[in-house]
């Protein structure tokens, strides 16, 4: 998280803004989560609704590990193969972006502009 250009609040909170534009009911769906001897396991099911109906759903995978003290020291996020089709929707583009985090931000604060929406930044 160290290597994220921004918080991850104020990334969170630009995702969830810029996704509720064409998804006004984005959010999560489902969340299950196992614990394991150094961390945790989660899966969230995330869904929303375009504004004609049509129904997007995709499913986010973390990994977190954690050290004796209770620290997180690793995290890992994956996303299935729908997330792609639900950022064409949600922002105008999907990956890989091969510029890190950057380039998705960037995508991010360009829906926000472009809908008028002040950024959190």
């Amino acid at each position: 998280m160290s290597e994220h250009p921004i918080s991850v609040s104020t990334s969170a909170t630009m995702e969830a803004k810029a996704y509720s534009l064409r998804l006004p009911d984005w959010g999560p769906a489902e969340f299950k989560c196992w614990p394991s001897d150094n961390g945790f396991v989660m899966k969230t099911q995330f869904e929303g609704h375009t504004k004609d109906g049509k129904k997007m759903s995709f499913y986010s995978y973390g990994f977190v590990e954690t050290n004796n003290q209770g620290e997180i020291t690793r995290w890992e996020t994956h996303v299935s193969e729908e997330y792609s089709a639900f950022l064409d929707v949600a922002i105008g583009v999907h990956g890989p972006f091969h510029d890190g985090a950057d380039e998705y931000m960037e995508a991010l604060a360009r829906t926000l502009n472009e809908a008028g929406v002040s950024l959190p930044i």
